[in-house]
């Protein structure tokens, strides 16, 4: 008996050293009067000043001022049904994931496969993509065959085509175009100047290329995100955030994992990330109810 204990104990040590590494450190936590955190992002990148979040419970933008973060209480809204042109009969709900590049914010819908794009500047309607599916992909990519395995992260390229993160069944990467024959993957080059907008002419986009991550079947992808020269990856499940290469490249099939970022034990459900000015970490956490903590900053960590 005593030997299988420590061999048991022996297992479980071998096991953390490679998986369980330290987690990242909280600095603050936060009770913001939102109920189920699904996506955040800065209105303005450079500044890194001014929150807007959105929940897949509602259809409300709430506004935190970052710099005045310790007074949470305070936090405007401005619902989506407000802006104007908005379609009547646009579906509501189901906000997975946000994306804010200058004035425009998009907003991913993960039950319709599509993806809203409002003017914050005139407070309008912009235009709504459609994300259809290649038949010829749908084998290898399985769009919509399960529950929450459409798109559930963003990220707009300037060469008109766009990456989505597809939550899980299998978890993975989608570059979708509005036109099959136009595949760039991604680098660093592709990604949206401050002086660039993502407005496309065309409404309907397909798959043009997949990357699949090498994830336990088990796992998700809760959002997809671009800083310091690498991508990130968010996993609600796996309750890490990973770090992948600067680029997606076009020869590839599946994505090469460079670190794992451990989140604490205490943070549970993270739906959405963000990094501030000084390289640390936010954490927005799909948590029903308003009584618990629902955003994390976390200390930066070693790149």
């Amino acid at each position: 008996m005593r030997y299988h204990l420590l061999f048991f104990l022996l297992l479980t040590l071998l096991s953390e050293l490679s998986w369980g590494q330290k987690s990242l450190t909280i600095l603050e936590r936060y009770q913001l009067q939102i109920d189920e955190i699904s996506g955040m992002c800065w209105i303005n990148n450079e500044e890194k000043k001014n929150l807007i979040l959105v929940s897949d419970k509602d259809n409300i933008l709430y506004f935190v001022n970052w710099e005045d973060r310790k007074h949470t209480t305070q936090i405007k809204k401005l619902s989506i049904e407000d802006f104007q042109s908005i379609p009547h009969n646009l579906e509501m709900g189901q906000w997975e994931s946000l994306y804010c590049h200058k004035h425009l914010i998009y907003l991913v819908q993960e039950s319709t496969a599509k993806i809203l794009i409002l003017n914050l500047k005139t407070y309008s309607f912009v235009k709504l993509l459609d994300l259809k599916m290649n038949p010829e992909l749908q084998d290898n990519i399985q769009w919509g065959v399960h529950l929450n395995s459409q798109a559930e992260g963003f990220l707009p390229l300037n060469t008109g085509n766009f990456i989505i993160a597809k939550e899980k069944k299998p978890a993975m990467l989608i570059e979708f175009s509005n036109n099959t024959n136009h595949i760039f993957g991604l680098t660093e080059d592709f990604l949206l100047r401050p002086n660039e907008n993502f407005i496309s002419k065309y409404q309907t986009f397909f798959p043009v290329k997949h990357w699949k991550i090498p994830l336990d079947t088990h796992f998700d992808i809760s959002e997809i995100f671009y800083e310091k020269s690498s991508l990130y990856l968010l996993s609600d499940k796996a309750n890490q955030i990973l770090q992948l290469s600067s680029s997606l490249l076009t020869s590839e099939e599946e994505i090469e994992i460079i670190k794992r970022h451990y989140l604490p034990k205490e943070i549970k459900k993270a739906e959405a990330i963000l990094f501030d000015q000084d390289g640390n970490i936010l954490i927005g956490v799909d948590e029903k109810g308003l009584q618990d903590f629902n955003l994390f900053l976390l200390k930066r960590p070693s790149f």
